[in-house]
């Protein structure tokens, strides 16, 4: 069951609460998800390394040619459209299929 999230909610309290539990629901297992996925853009980059909340593979070994999908959890009320330019950028750094929706 996915729980509710409120105003004051997290983007960890997201991810437990409504990404893991949908994933889930969409029949992924375990195997098939690897949360805090390393996310390399460049050798040498220096600072915090980025990684995705979530990330869905079709199989094993978990990498660019069994991903499926990425997932950038974010609290509520941050902003919708620098999450998707960070989803994406992870999308095309391990070579996950990518759709690109418009949003108006």
């Amino acid at each position: 069951m996915i729980k509710p999230v409120t105003a004051e909610s997290n983007a960890a309290s997201v991810e437990t609460r409504i990404v893991l539990p949908l994933l889930q629901q969409l029949g992924y297992t375990p195997d098939d998800i690897e949360p805090k996925f390393p996310i390399v853009f460049r050798e040498g980059r220096r600072g915090r390394k980025p990684e995705a909340d979530f990330v869905v593979f079709s199989g094993l070994p978990h990498n660019a040619r069994t991903s499926l999908i990425v997932v950038e959890a974010k609290a509520p009320g941050e902003s919708f459209a620098e999450a998707k330019a960070q989803a994406e950028s992870y999308t095309s750094a391990i070579k996950a299929p990518s759709h690109s929706s418009r949003t108006g």
